[in-house]
């Protein structure tokens, strides 16, 4: 009797193989659009885990010199991808440039709080040094950059950039106090200002005075001297010559050589 055993055996192993699906996942954009290109690969190998994508499928690992190609990114814990090359410029020198990208996510709705949905506002290319590091994020259409890879947050949910309410309520204070310290500067600049002009007001008057004596005739010097129980009243004259003298009991302006 013949065997049967081995190509029954190839029949069950077959069947496995056809009836269990690879484990694939493709890699969506921010926008939806599925990214084509089979360099972007999930960075988990389990099915049917939400996670991001990263450029892994390239030939050329990470670390490697920029003159055999792109090099592999490496996902990140945060989300992010770091892609690493090294380069020799044109003194000779070798280099390093470290980019970090934010790729695709293994579902195309970004709703969710695994696919790490910041920084998808696009910007040019171009506008960084090859020394430099930098945030780029690819879209369906074009690649996009942000300036500072330290402005994406590494959180699953992106934080909330509201002022708390002891922070508005410090605020509101200090410019109470603000206004304040300003009203009561004016105020203090205003009466010491006000201090300063009588005191002027009051120097240019004395000055006026000092410049302009009392101009009132003067008036005559008067004597009296007491002889015995009679008095004599001298009075002195303006001329050297004009002296007069008034006798008591005598008439008025009687004239005494």
């Amino acid at each position: 009797m013949k065997s049967t055993y081995q190509p029954n055996l190839l029949f069950l192993i077959l069947s496995i193989l056809t009836s269990t699906p690879l484990v694939t996942s493709l890699c969506y954009y921010h926008d939806g659009t599925v990214a084509s290109d089979p360099i972007y690969q999930p960075c988990s190998t389990i099915k049917d885990t939400i996670g991001m994508c990263c450029a892994s499928n390239h030939s050329n690992p990470s670390g490697g010199n920029s003159a055999n190609g792109i090099t592999a990114d490496l996902c990140l814990a945060n989300g992010l991808c770091m892609n690493v090359l090294t380069y020799t410029n044109s003194a000779g020198k070798l280099g390093t440039n470290t980019t970090y990208w934010r790729n695709q996510c293994t579902i195309s709705d970004w709703t969710n709080n695994v696919c790490l949905n910041v920084c998808t506002k696009e910007s040019k290319l171009g506008e960084h040094t090859s020394t430099s590091t930098s945030l780029l994020i690819p879209s369906s259409t074009s690649t996009s950059l942000i300036s500072s890879p330290t402005s994406t947050s590494t959180s699953s949910s992106p934080s909330s950039s509201k002022l708390s309410g002891g922070a508005i309520a410090g605020i509101a204070v200090g410019s109470v106090l603000g206004g304040i310290a300003s009203l009561a500067l004016f105020a203090f600049s205003f009466v010491r200002w006000k201090k300063k002009r009588i005191q002027r007001e009051n120097e240019a008057e004395g000055l006026a005075i000092n410049l302009h004596p009392d101009s009132r005739p003067q008036e005559l010097e008067n004597h009296i001297q007491t002889v015995g129980m009679k008095s004599v009243v001298h009075e002195k004259a303006t001329g050297p010559q004009d002296t007069r003298a008034e006798l008591p009991g005598e008439p008025v302006g009687r004239t005494v050589d």
